[in-house]
């Protein structure tokens, strides 16, 4: 079931940030309905997830050498 997290939020797979829409087992997503820690969403509406676009890719900036 695909819902908006409210709240940051853990479970043992991974964290959701609030905000995110993410598609989570149905028990799981009643748990956090009835918790009030998501919404229900729409089932035309994507999950948003932290990948990156065809092409790109992650680089860590360089390190300056002190001397």
């Amino acid at each position: 079931m695909k819902v908006r997290v409210r709240f940051d939020v853990s479970d043992q797979r991974r964290t959701y940030a609030g905000g995110e829409v993410c598609d989570v087992p149905d028990d799981q997503a009643v748990r956090w309905l009835a918790q009030a820690l998501a919404d229900p969403v729409s089932d035309d509406e994507e999950p948003e997830t932290g990948t990156l676009a065809s092409g790109e890719r992650a680089v860590m900036p360089r390190v300056q050498k002190r001397g």
